[in-house]
Protein backbone atom coordinates (compact mmCIF):
# COMPACT_ATOMS: atom_id res chain seq x y z
CA UNK A 1 0.00 0.00 0.00
CA UNK A 2 1.56 3.43 -1.24
CA UNK A 3 0.12 6.39 -1.20
CA UNK A 4 0.44 8.04 -5.13
CA UNK A 5 3.01 10.30 -5.20
CA UNK A 6 1.09 12.96 -6.82
CA UNK A 7 -0.01 16.62 -6.61
CA UNK A 8 -3.04 18.50 -6.59
CA UNK A 9 -1.94 20.38 -10.06
CA UNK A 10 -2.17 16.56 -11.89
CA UNK A 11 -5.92 16.58 -10.62
CA UNK A 12 -7.10 20.00 -12.62
CA UNK A 13 -5.71 18.35 -16.11
CA UNK A 14 -6.85 14.83 -15.48
CA UNK A 15 -9.48 13.09 -14.48
CA UNK A 16 -9.17 10.84 -10.79
CA UNK A 17 -11.30 7.90 -12.14
CA UNK A 18 -8.67 7.34 -14.65
CA UNK A 19 -5.70 7.44 -12.29
CA UNK A 20 -4.49 3.96 -13.22
CA UNK A 21 -4.63 5.26 -17.36
CA UNK A 22 -1.61 7.40 -16.19
CA UNK A 23 0.35 6.03 -13.20
CA UNK A 24 1.50 3.07 -12.72
CA UNK A 25 3.60 1.41 -9.38
CA UNK A 26 5.29 -1.47 -9.84
CA UNK A 27 7.28 -3.40 -6.91
CA UNK A 28 11.21 -3.26 -7.19
CA UNK A 29 14.02 -5.74 -6.44
CA UNK A 30 14.75 -5.09 -3.05
CA UNK A 31 11.61 -3.88 -1.46
CA UNK A 32 11.57 -0.39 -3.65
CA UNK A 33 8.64 0.55 -6.13
CA UNK A 34 9.27 2.26 -9.01
CA UNK A 35 6.37 5.39 -10.46
CA UNK A 36 5.60 5.88 -13.80
CA UNK A 37 3.72 8.33 -15.01
CA UNK A 38 2.29 8.84 -18.64
CA UNK A 39 1.09 12.47 -19.45
CA UNK A 40 -0.68 12.65 -22.77
CA UNK A 41 0.73 15.44 -25.12
CA UNK A 42 -0.38 16.48 -28.65
CA UNK A 43 2.44 14.52 -30.28
CA UNK A 44 2.25 11.12 -28.57
CA UNK A 45 3.03 10.92 -23.99
CA UNK A 46 5.38 12.04 -22.09
CA UNK A 47 6.75 9.53 -19.36
CA UNK A 48 8.22 10.02 -16.34
CA UNK A 49 9.90 7.66 -14.30
CA UNK A 50 10.91 7.57 -10.15
CA UNK A 51 12.75 4.83 -8.47
CA UNK A 52 11.64 5.00 -4.68
CA UNK A 53 14.12 2.74 -2.71
CA UNK A 54 13.26 0.61 0.39
CA UNK A 55 15.45 3.19 2.82
CA UNK A 56 13.38 6.03 0.53
CA UNK A 57 10.07 4.43 1.93
CA UNK A 58 8.45 6.40 4.93
CA UNK A 59 6.10 4.26 6.96
CA UNK A 60 3.08 6.80 7.85
CA UNK A 61 1.33 4.83 10.49
CA UNK A 62 -2.05 5.96 9.69
CA UNK A 63 -5.60 4.45 8.70
CA UNK A 64 -8.39 6.20 6.72
CA UNK A 65 -12.05 5.41 6.10
CA UNK A 66 -14.81 6.74 3.97
CA UNK A 67 -18.61 6.85 4.42
CA UNK A 68 -20.75 6.43 2.61
CA UNK A 69 -18.61 4.70 -0.10
CA UNK A 70 -20.27 6.03 -3.12
CA UNK A 71 -21.00 9.10 -4.98
CA UNK A 72 -24.28 10.49 -6.51
CA UNK A 73 -23.65 13.32 -8.85
CA UNK A 74 -27.48 14.03 -8.17
CA UNK A 75 -27.40 14.84 -4.47
CA UNK A 76 -25.64 17.17 -2.12
CA UNK A 77 -23.88 14.24 -0.20
CA UNK A 78 -21.81 14.88 2.89
CA UNK A 79 -19.29 12.62 3.79
CA UNK A 80 -17.42 11.38 6.68
CA UNK A 81 -13.52 10.90 7.44
CA UNK A 82 -12.57 8.67 9.62
CA UNK A 83 -8.64 8.61 10.70
CA UNK A 84 -6.61 6.86 12.90
CA UNK A 85 -3.23 8.15 13.65
CA UNK A 86 -1.11 5.05 15.19
CA UNK A 87 2.30 6.30 14.54
CA UNK A 88 4.13 6.86 18.06
CA UNK A 89 5.53 10.35 17.20
CA UNK A 90 2.21 12.57 17.14
CA UNK A 91 3.89 15.91 17.70
CA UNK A 92 2.58 16.90 14.19
CA UNK A 93 -1.01 16.71 12.69
CA UNK A 94 -1.37 14.57 9.86
CA UNK A 95 -2.32 16.24 6.98
CA UNK A 96 -6.12 15.81 5.56
CA UNK A 97 -7.09 17.28 2.35
CA UNK A 98 -9.88 17.15 0.14
CA UNK A 99 -10.07 17.85 -3.37
CA UNK A 100 -12.64 17.58 -6.66
CA UNK A 101 -10.69 18.33 -10.34
CA UNK A 102 -7.75 19.55 -8.54
CA UNK A 103 -9.63 22.46 -6.61
CA UNK A 104 -9.30 22.47 -3.11
CA UNK A 105 -13.21 20.97 -0.76
CA UNK A 106 -13.75 22.27 2.47
CA UNK A 107 -13.49 20.67 5.46
CA UNK A 108 -14.68 20.74 8.73
CA UNK A 109 -12.60 21.28 12.27
CA UNK A 110 -11.68 18.00 13.09
CA UNK A 111 -13.31 15.94 15.96
CA UNK A 112 -11.51 13.84 18.05
CA UNK A 113 -12.76 10.73 19.30
CA UNK A 114 -9.84 9.32 21.13
CA UNK A 115 -7.05 11.43 22.24
CA UNK A 116 -4.22 9.10 21.43
CA UNK A 117 -2.35 9.18 24.50
CA UNK A 118 0.52 7.28 25.53
CA UNK A 119 1.67 5.31 22.38
CA UNK A 120 -2.17 4.17 21.89
CA UNK A 121 -3.72 5.22 18.48
CA UNK A 122 -5.62 8.73 18.08
CA UNK A 123 -8.97 8.39 16.10
CA UNK A 124 -10.47 11.90 14.35
CA UNK A 125 -13.21 12.48 12.24
CA UNK A 126 -13.99 14.73 9.48
CA UNK A 127 -17.30 16.24 7.81
CA UNK A 128 -16.71 17.19 4.01
CA UNK A 129 -18.76 17.51 0.99
CA UNK A 130 -18.30 15.76 -2.46
CA UNK A 131 -14.51 15.03 -3.48
CA UNK A 132 -12.40 12.61 -5.61
CA UNK A 133 -9.36 12.63 -4.07
CA UNK A 134 -7.69 12.95 -0.26
CA UNK A 135 -4.38 14.09 0.41
CA UNK A 136 -2.92 12.64 3.37
CA UNK A 137 0.52 12.37 5.01
CA UNK A 138 2.65 14.28 7.50
CA UNK A 139 3.60 17.71 6.38
CA UNK A 140 6.90 16.50 4.74
CA UNK A 141 5.74 13.49 2.92
CA UNK A 142 2.15 13.96 1.94
CA UNK A 143 0.81 11.69 -0.85
CA UNK A 144 -2.74 10.97 -2.59
CA UNK A 145 -5.18 8.72 -2.28
CA UNK A 146 -7.92 8.42 -4.84
CA UNK A 147 -11.32 6.43 -4.21
CA UNK A 148 -13.31 4.33 -6.72
CA UNK A 149 -16.72 5.18 -5.64
CA UNK A 150 -19.42 3.01 -7.42
CA UNK A 151 -22.04 5.80 -8.87
CA UNK A 152 -25.55 5.65 -7.51
CA UNK A 153 -28.41 6.77 -10.12
CA UNK A 154 -32.39 7.98 -9.16
CA UNK A 155 -34.62 5.48 -10.88
CA UNK A 156 -36.01 2.83 -8.21
CA UNK A 157 -38.64 3.28 -5.80
CA UNK A 158 -37.89 2.12 -2.37
CA UNK A 159 -39.53 1.73 1.12
CA UNK A 160 -38.38 1.04 4.47
CA UNK A 161 -40.06 0.44 8.03
CA UNK A 162 -38.45 1.39 11.18
CA UNK A 163 -39.10 -0.37 14.58
CA UNK A 164 -36.97 1.91 17.11
CA UNK A 165 -37.78 0.02 20.36
CA UNK A 166 -36.22 0.53 23.89
CA UNK A 167 -34.86 -3.01 23.99
CA UNK A 168 -34.14 -3.73 19.84
CA UNK A 169 -34.34 -2.16 16.53
CA UNK A 170 -35.13 -3.22 13.24
CA UNK A 171 -35.29 -2.34 9.77
CA UNK A 172 -36.76 -3.70 7.05
CA UNK A 173 -36.95 -2.38 3.08
CA UNK A 174 -38.86 -3.36 -0.13
CA UNK A 175 -37.12 -2.96 -3.68
CA UNK A 176 -39.44 -3.06 -6.43
CA UNK A 177 -41.06 -6.56 -6.86
CA UNK A 178 -38.17 -8.28 -4.57
CA UNK A 179 -40.13 -9.29 -0.54
CA UNK A 180 -39.11 -7.24 2.73
CA UNK A 181 -36.00 -8.29 3.99
CA UNK A 182 -33.73 -6.48 6.92
CA UNK A 183 -31.54 -3.90 6.01
CA UNK A 184 -28.30 -5.25 5.16
CA UNK A 185 -24.36 -4.68 3.95
CA UNK A 186 -22.30 -6.79 1.92
CA UNK A 187 -18.60 -6.38 1.59
CA UNK A 188 -18.78 -6.34 -2.62
CA UNK A 189 -21.54 -3.27 -1.58
CA UNK A 190 -20.25 -1.63 1.47
CA UNK A 191 -21.82 1.38 3.26
CA UNK A 192 -17.83 2.05 4.43
CA UNK A 193 -14.85 1.47 2.71
CA UNK A 194 -11.37 1.57 4.73
CA UNK A 195 -7.61 1.51 2.54
CA UNK A 196 -8.36 -2.71 3.47
CA UNK A 197 -9.67 -4.37 0.05
CA UNK A 198 -11.61 -7.69 2.41
CA UNK A 199 -12.73 -8.87 -1.09
CA UNK A 200 -9.38 -9.55 -2.21
CA UNK A 201 -8.81 -11.17 1.20
CA UNK A 202 -6.27 -8.47 3.25
CA UNK A 203 -6.30 -9.14 6.66
CA UNK A 204 -3.28 -8.01 7.68
CA UNK A 205 -3.97 -4.76 9.15
CA UNK A 206 -7.98 -5.76 9.70
CA UNK A 207 -7.68 -4.38 13.46
CA UNK A 208 -7.68 -1.03 12.48
CA UNK A 209 -10.74 -1.75 10.71
CA UNK A 210 -12.02 -3.20 14.21
CA UNK A 211 -12.15 0.05 15.49
CA UNK A 212 -14.24 1.46 12.89
CA UNK A 213 -16.45 -1.14 13.69
CA UNK A 214 -16.99 0.06 17.01
CA UNK A 215 -16.78 4.29 15.96
CA UNK A 216 -19.46 3.95 12.63
CA UNK A 217 -20.79 0.87 12.40
CA UNK A 218 -20.12 -2.99 11.55
CA UNK A 219 -18.32 -3.69 7.63
CA UNK A 220 -20.76 -6.27 6.84
CA UNK A 221 -24.56 -7.51 8.40
CA UNK A 222 -26.69 -9.09 6.46
CA UNK A 223 -27.59 -12.74 6.89
CA UNK A 224 -25.02 -14.32 6.45
CA UNK A 225 -22.83 -12.48 9.52
CA UNK A 226 -23.05 -13.25 12.84
CA UNK A 227 -24.49 -9.61 12.78
CA UNK A 228 -27.93 -8.46 11.51
CA UNK A 229 -31.26 -6.65 12.47
CA UNK A 230 -32.53 -6.56 15.01
CA UNK A 231 -29.55 -5.16 16.95
CA UNK A 232 -29.67 -3.87 20.32
CA UNK A 233 -30.86 -0.49 20.92
CA UNK A 234 -27.40 1.48 22.25
CA UNK A 235 -25.43 4.19 21.11
CA UNK A 236 -21.96 5.55 21.79
CA UNK A 237 -20.83 9.37 22.17
CA UNK A 238 -17.68 11.43 22.63
CA UNK A 239 -17.51 12.32 26.51
CA UNK A 240 -16.60 15.69 26.03
CA UNK A 241 -19.45 16.90 23.59
CA UNK A 242 -21.36 20.69 24.25
CA UNK A 243 -24.64 19.60 24.19
CA UNK A 244 -25.84 23.33 23.90
CA UNK A 245 -24.14 22.73 20.06
CA UNK A 246 -25.07 20.77 16.96
CA UNK A 247 -24.36 16.95 17.35
CA UNK A 248 -23.04 15.71 13.86
CA UNK A 249 -23.93 11.80 13.90
CA UNK A 250 -20.61 9.63 12.78
CA UNK A 251 -18.41 12.63 14.72
CA UNK A 252 -19.71 13.12 17.72
CA UNK A 253 -22.17 10.26 18.48
CA UNK A 254 -22.98 6.88 17.04
CA UNK A 255 -25.55 4.08 17.09
CA UNK A 256 -23.21 0.60 18.88
CA UNK A 257 -24.47 -1.70 17.04
CA UNK A 258 -22.52 -4.02 18.89
CA UNK A 259 -23.80 -3.45 21.82
CA UNK A 260 -23.82 -7.07 23.80
CA UNK A 261 -21.44 -8.49 20.86
CA UNK A 262 -18.04 -7.08 21.70
CA UNK A 263 -17.06 -4.94 24.69
CA UNK A 264 -17.98 -1.34 24.18
CA UNK A 265 -15.13 1.31 24.09
CA UNK A 266 -13.21 2.81 27.09
CA UNK A 267 -12.89 6.05 25.41
CA UNK A 268 -17.00 6.70 24.33
CA UNK A 269 -19.79 6.69 26.55
CA UNK A 270 -22.05 4.36 26.22
CA UNK A 271 -26.07 5.19 26.45
CA UNK A 272 -28.70 2.23 26.38
CA UNK A 273 -31.67 3.96 28.43
CA UNK A 274 -33.15 5.38 25.29
CA UNK A 275 -36.23 5.87 25.47
CA UNK A 276 -39.54 7.35 24.14
CA UNK A 277 -40.38 9.78 26.89
CA UNK A 278 -40.27 10.65 30.21
CA UNK A 279 -36.16 12.22 29.57
CA UNK A 280 -34.85 12.70 33.04
CA UNK A 281 -32.41 15.44 31.44
CA UNK A 282 -32.18 17.28 28.60
CA UNK A 283 -29.10 15.50 27.28
CA UNK A 284 -31.12 12.24 27.22
CA UNK A 285 -34.16 13.80 24.49
CA UNK A 286 -30.57 14.93 22.52
CA UNK A 287 -29.03 11.61 22.21
CA UNK A 288 -32.43 10.03 21.22
CA UNK A 289 -32.94 12.48 18.52
CA UNK A 290 -29.04 11.53 17.60
CA UNK A 291 -30.43 8.13 17.43
CA UNK A 292 -33.30 8.47 15.30
CA UNK A 293 -30.67 10.75 12.58
CA UNK A 294 -28.69 7.82 12.38
CA UNK A 295 -31.39 5.11 11.85
CA UNK A 296 -32.47 7.76 8.64
CA UNK A 297 -28.91 7.74 7.88
CA UNK A 298 -28.44 3.61 7.31
CA UNK A 299 -32.05 4.09 5.60
CA UNK A 300 -30.78 6.85 3.24
CA UNK A 301 -27.68 4.79 2.43
CA UNK A 302 -29.31 1.80 1.68
CA UNK A 303 -31.62 3.73 -0.52
CA UNK A 304 -28.61 5.26 -2.59
CA UNK A 305 -27.10 1.57 -3.00
CA UNK A 306 -30.64 0.48 -4.34
CA UNK A 307 -30.28 3.18 -6.88
CA UNK A 308 -33.11 4.77 -4.85
CA UNK A 309 -35.00 8.15 -5.92
CA UNK A 310 -34.99 10.01 -2.67
CA UNK A 311 -38.66 11.56 -4.11
CA UNK A 312 -40.12 8.15 -4.31
CA UNK A 313 -38.72 6.28 -1.00
CA UNK A 314 -41.23 5.78 1.50
CA UNK A 315 -40.29 5.35 5.58
CA UNK A 316 -42.77 4.26 7.76
CA UNK A 317 -41.97 4.13 11.83
CA UNK A 318 -43.50 2.33 14.19
CA UNK A 319 -44.73 3.55 17.81
CA UNK A 320 -46.41 1.89 21.11
CA UNK A 321 -49.97 1.35 21.55
CA UNK A 322 -49.49 3.09 24.54
CA UNK A 323 -48.11 6.23 23.68
CA UNK A 324 -50.57 9.41 24.13
CA UNK A 325 -51.27 12.06 21.49
CA UNK A 326 -48.59 14.64 23.09
CA UNK A 327 -45.70 12.30 23.10
CA UNK A 328 -46.74 11.06 19.25
CA UNK A 329 -46.72 15.03 18.65
CA UNK A 330 -42.98 15.17 19.91
CA UNK A 331 -41.82 12.21 18.03
CA UNK A 332 -43.36 13.11 14.81
CA UNK A 333 -41.68 16.31 15.30
CA UNK A 334 -38.02 14.32 16.12
CA UNK A 335 -38.27 11.49 12.79
CA UNK A 336 -39.64 14.20 10.61
CA UNK A 337 -36.97 16.54 11.42
CA UNK A 338 -34.08 13.57 11.02
CA UNK A 339 -35.81 13.28 7.88
CA UNK A 340 -35.22 16.69 6.55
CA UNK A 341 -31.80 16.74 7.70
CA UNK A 342 -30.61 13.72 6.21
CA UNK A 343 -32.71 13.42 2.64
CA UNK A 344 -32.29 17.92 2.26
CA UNK A 345 -36.45 17.35 1.37
CA UNK A 346 -39.47 19.39 3.39
CA UNK A 347 -41.46 16.13 1.86
CA UNK A 348 -42.66 15.28 4.88
CA UNK A 349 -45.74 13.32 2.91
CA UNK A 350 -42.84 10.51 2.59
CA UNK A 351 -42.00 9.62 6.57
CA UNK A 352 -45.05 8.67 8.04
CA UNK A 353 -45.75 6.76 11.49
CA UNK A 354 -48.28 3.58 12.24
Amino acid sequence: KHLLPLTPAFFKYFKSENISKYLMLTDLAGGGIEAKLNIPVRRGNITLRKAYHKEDIVQLGMHLAILPFLQASWFDLDYTLGILDTRFDKESELVVECYKSGETVRISSPVIRKQGDGRTFKSIYFKTKSFDAIRVGNNKYPGFVVPLMPDCQANQQVSFSIDFGTTNTHIEYKSGLNAEKAIDVTADHPMWQSLIDRTKGETKDLADDYNYERDIFPYEFNSNTDHKFPFRTALTYNPNINFNEKLDVFTHTNNFLLFEKIIPTNYLQLQTKLKWSNYSKREDKILVESYIECLMYFVFYKMLQLNGDPQRTQITWFYPVSMDAFEQGIFFDVWQKAYRNVFKSSNIGNINAV
